[in-house]
C-alpha cells in the first residue's frame, strides 16, 4: 500500500490484521509520507462534489474524522468556506 493520504487510510483499517499473522506494508516511491496527489486532494473534503462512490467516500471520511477528531486536542477537519470556479462543463 503506497503512503499517500489514500495507503495510509486503508492501512489504519486494515490494522486489525497485526494479530492475525498478516501484516500491511507501506511502501512509498517518494521521500516523503502523506505527499502528492491523494494528500493534496485529502486536503478538501467536499460532501458535494463526484460520483457517488466519491461522495459516499467523503461522508465516511468526514463522520470518521469528526469521531476521531472528538478524542484530540486539536479538530482533524472543520467546516470552511469553498467556491469552485469556471465553466459549468469544466465544473460538472
Amino acid at each position: 500500500i503506497g503512503a499517500g493520504i489514500a495507503g495510509l487510510s486503508v492501512a489504519s483499517e486494515l490494522a486489525w490484521l497485526r494479530g492475525t499473522g498478516h501484516g500491511i506494508c507501506l511502501l512509498e516511491a517518494e521521500d516523503d509520507v502523506a505527499q502528492h496527489t491523494s494528500a493534496r486532494s485529502a486536503q478538501q473534503l467536499i460532501p458535494s462534489y463526484g460520483p457517488e462512490p466519491v461522495l459516499e467516500l467523503t461522508r465516511w471520511s468526514i463522520a470518521r474524522l469528526s469521531e476521531v477528531s472528538a478524542e484530540l486536542p486539536s479538530p482533524l477537519v472543520w467546516p470552511s468556506p469553498f467556491m469552485v470556479a469556471g465553466s459549468a462543463e469544466h465544473v460538472a
